[in-house]
């Protein structure tokens, strides 16, 4: 419930879920220096809620942007034939280790893998007639590490990890009524690398690695579901889609240096590339192209950069940080107002931000703070001019976000903590009109106000094996809407009120 008691939405909610889980792990030592571990894991949630989704309300009353956003929330009732949300998962591995290779230098350990999940979504009316999609998804692979220790003169090392990681994967999204919303996709990809670190003589810490990536994609011909983004009863028309396949590769490196002789200030700079494809399902089941080498998919590349300094005191730590990355064609999904769909991205970005984090003991073994200050920012344009400014939505770019905290122990089985989160507002958009001459903010850009909470935690250690756990959240009961269901208001769906003052208390007992 939120903070004035109403039930709070129940799309991708925990309330009156049933959760299941167990794991097993065995392990058999070959020899001195050689091990086998076998282990596996089942899980399974199941979201029985007395409630169905109220979607949000928007609407935007002028060229200014002001507007009047009634959330969305539960009503007590039930939807015929619908399936309780959840996940069904197995994981099962197979690892072998081996030490003392290669002169006693190296580690060396491979596990073969297996898992197969099984997604079930919310009641959406999004679909004609209705339906709940899930996933269906099998995955397999092998991954061979090696890990070297080797000596570089005096106080001086090197260490390296290298291996090769390959996959295999199949999944498709359908609906519970049988319709098909995302086809078979089978990828199968392998990734060799390498990692190496150079400690020089306690002072120099010197980084680099490289990664290959190769990726092919098998999809099945299909037909496109109509589909209604914002649930407002304008569906997109079914597409006929000739399948194919898709292949993508990539080398990435990445370089980073660390000065680590004195603890009071410890500066590092880093360089790393990345490598990501825009969320496939999205896009397969939002083609308009009759063939899918003509959805013209490109993966993203980001060049990633990172500086800062960590100092440590006798009772105090201070770290500052900043980043800016740029991606030569931004990275994940845009929904077009224009197409009524999600398309690929297709506009560099560039983001750039900083934090700065500071713990002090107060009082040694009894009493510390701390505190936190992170932003974030980030600009678009189009690939044809680079002067051609915009902000990016809030998929991408959170708000500035202050954390403080305080933790007092009073006793040696008593620790208390209360803190502080505060996000800030982010408005960088003005509305639109759309084809009906109304006002309105387009997907992640609707304005984004602020909220702080405050919560309280308690751990009792009532002895060595046995502790209990009490969390009070949203200990002032504030009625706020997280970012997420701020800047997402434009399609409704996930636009509910956070949960107002809450409270959980857990034993742990280790045996």
């Amino acid at each position: 419930y939120d903070a004035d008691g109403v039930p709070v939405l129940p799309t991708y909610g925990m309330d009156n879920t049933d959760i299941y889980s167990t794991f097993a792990k065995v392990s058999y030592q070959l020899s001195e220096n050689q091990k086998l571990t076998l282990n596996g894991n089942f899980y399974k949630s199941a979201q029985k809620t007395p409630f169905i989704a109220e979607l949000a309300q928007v609407q935007v009353l002028n060229e200014e942007g002001d507007y009047i956003l009634t959330p969305g929330y539960g009503v007590e009732g039930s939807i015929p034939s619908q399936e309780p949300t959840g996940t069904r998962l197995i994981n099962t591995r197979l690892k072998y280790d081996a030490d003392e290779l290669l002169g006693g230098t190296t580690h060396f350990e491979t596990d073969v893998y297996y898992q197969k999940t099984q997604n079930i979504f919310f009641y959406s009316e999004s679909f004609e007639n209705g339906g709940q999609s899930v996933i269906n998804a099998e995955k397999y692979g092998i991954r061979p590490n090696f890990s070297t220790q080797l000596k570089a003169g005096l106080n001086s090392e090197i260490s390296l990890t290298y291996g090769v990681d390959i996959l295999r994967d199949k999944t498709n999204q359908g609906l519970l009524d049988g319709r098909l919303w995302v086809p078979n996709i089978e990828m199968t990809s392998w990734a060799p690398y390498l990692q190496s670190t150079f400690k020089l003589h306690d002072n120099w810490v010197l980084k680099a690695g490289l990664r290959y990536d190769d990726m092919q994609m098998n999809i099945d011909d299909y037909s496109t579901l109509p589909y209604s983004p914002k649930a407002d009863g304008n569906f997109t028309s079914s597409v006929d889609v000739n399948g194919g396949k898709l292949t993508f590769s990539n080398v990435a490196w990445n370089f980073g240096i660390r000065y680590i002789k004195y603890d009071e200030f410890t500066p590092y700079l880093s360089y790393s590339q990345g490598f990501s494809i825009a969320d496939l399902g999205v896009i397969l089941r939002s083609a308009v192209a009759a063939d899918i080498n003509d959805i013209n998919l490109k993966a993203a590349v980001t060049d990633n950069y990172e500086f800062g300094f960590m100092s440590k005191f006798r009772n105090v730590r201070f770290e500052a940080v900043g980043y800016y990355s740029k991606s030569n064609l931004g990275t994940g999904v845009v929904f077009s107002d224009e197409a009524n769909a999600f398309i690929p991205s297709k506009q560099p970005q560039n983001i750039f931000g900083g934090e700065l984090v500071m713990d002090v003991i107060l009082v040694r073994n009894k009493l510390m703070a701390g505190s936190s200050y992170s932003y974030v920012e980030g600009f678009k344009h189009s690939a044809d001019d680079k002067n051609d400014l915009s902000y990016l939505g809030g998929d991408v770019i959170a708000p500035a976000k202050t954390t403080a905290y305080i933790t007092w122990t009073p006793g040696s089985k008593i620790t208390t903590t209360l803190r502080m989160t505060h996000q800030s507002k982010r408005e960088r958009f003005n509305p639109y009109q759309d084809t009906n001459g109304n006002w309105a903010f387009r997907h992640t850009e609707f304005p984004v106000s602020s909220f702080t909470i405050l919560n309280f935690a308690l751990d009792y250690k009532v002895r060595s094996n046995l502790s209990l756990s009490l969390g009070i959240n949203n200990l002032l009961n504030e009625y706020y809407l997280s970012a997420r269901s701020q800047w997402a208001a434009p399609l409704r769906t996930f636009t509910g009120v956070a949960e107002g003052i809450n409270t959980r208390l857990g034993l742990n007992y280790n045996f």
